[in-house]
């Protein structure tokens, strides 16, 4: 008799998880394409630490109203939609990159006008590291540690863009067409510049993004190499310039993105270690790819399109990255 009780006591409970489980509701298609499950803090309280960064100017103000009374919004939910998209989504990567591996940061925000200015002074350890990844092949060992990549060499891609209305750069079929047309860039940005030198188009140079699509729009130099937006279309519609892309070519990268942090600065250390920890965090559970994806990068729309020959790496140059991308 008890042998019976405990077998339909069995089937009773069996029976009551086989009804659950049919009437649970299921998983939506949106909750299972959203962010990564994010990670859970420890229960160590964080070290609350003043962190001294160097950043554009132009950045400075769109990145203090990025933030939440000087706290730092989510990853996961920050709305990207302007020219600064890239730039303050690798600041708030730095913010929880640092969280993730035990420090509650507080920004001091250093503003240097132009890229060769930012490193001569990350270099005189004026502040602890740059708020925005960079190339690895910039960074003197002397001076710099590198971090663990937010990019992975071959993973940034860029596309040509002009005007809708040029009509010959848009019927390019050939990358070696591109020598009769003119790009335009920072000449501190080397890969850039080495990639247009070798498709052997003359090169018109400005220090800022605006003043880059002000060139194209004037029409006194054809096209940029710019990053894919995430949308539709792939138009970049900014400071008033509308740029499509030359369908079918992308520009390869093949150098990491990476955070630089001061060898001489004294937080220099403290910094690289709890980065680092961070960073591998964030790979580990897809955030670095869910981010970026959300910038345009890994956009499907150009997966098949055709590498350019010319690639955009030199091992034996060094100089300034397009950090502006």
């Amino acid at each position: 008799m008890d042998w019976c009780q405990r077998a339909l006591s069995i089937l009773i409970l069996l029976f009551i998880f086989v009804v659950q489980a049919a009437t649970a509701e299921p998983k939506s298609s949106a909750s299972l394409s959203s962010a990564p499950i994010q990670n859970v803090s420890s229960k160590t309280p964080l070290k609350k630490l003043l962190v001294p960064v160097g950043m554009y100017i132009e950045h400075i103000q769109n990145i203090k109203n990025a933030l939440q009374n000087g706290e730092c919004p989510s990853i996961y939910e920050y709305p990207f939609n302007g020219a600064d998209d890239q730039v303050i989504a690798e600041f708030l990567v730095l913010c929880e990159a640092l969280k993730r591996g035990g420090i509650d940061p507080e920004f001091s925000l250093e503003g240097r006008p132009v890229y060769t200015r930012l490193i001569r002074d990350l270099a005189e350890h004026r502040y602890a590291m740059l708020g925005f990844a960079a190339w690895g092949n910039d960074a003197n060992p002397n001076d710099f540690w590198v971090s663990e990549p937010l990019l992975k060499a071959g993973e940034f891609v860029k596309g040509i863009y002009g005007l809708p209305s040029n009509a010959a750069l848009m019927a390019v079929k050939d990358e070696s067409e591109l020598i009769h047309f003119s790009a335009v860039s920072n000449p501190n940005w080397i890969l850039d510049k080495h990639a247009i030198d070798c498709l052997g188009s003359d090169l018109h140079t400005a220090q800022t993004y605006l003043n880059m699509f002000r060139v194209v729009a004037a029409k006194r130099g054809d096209y940029l190499l710019i990053s894919f937006p995430q949308n539709e279309s792939l138009v970049q519609d900014l400071y008033g310039v509308k740029l499509v892309p030359l369908r079918g070519f992308k520009v390869v990268f093949n150098e990491p993105l990476q955070f630089y942090i001061s060898k001489r600065h004294p937080l220099g250390e403290l910094l690289r270690s709890s980065l680092n920890k961070g960073l591998r965090s964030l790979e580990k559970d897809g955030s670095l790819h869910y981010v970026y994806n959300r910038l345009g990068f890994f956009n499907p729309k150009v997966k098949d399109w055709a590498p350019l020959k010319c690639k955009a790496e030199d091992s034996n140059l060094s100089g300034a990255s397009s950090v502006l991308r």
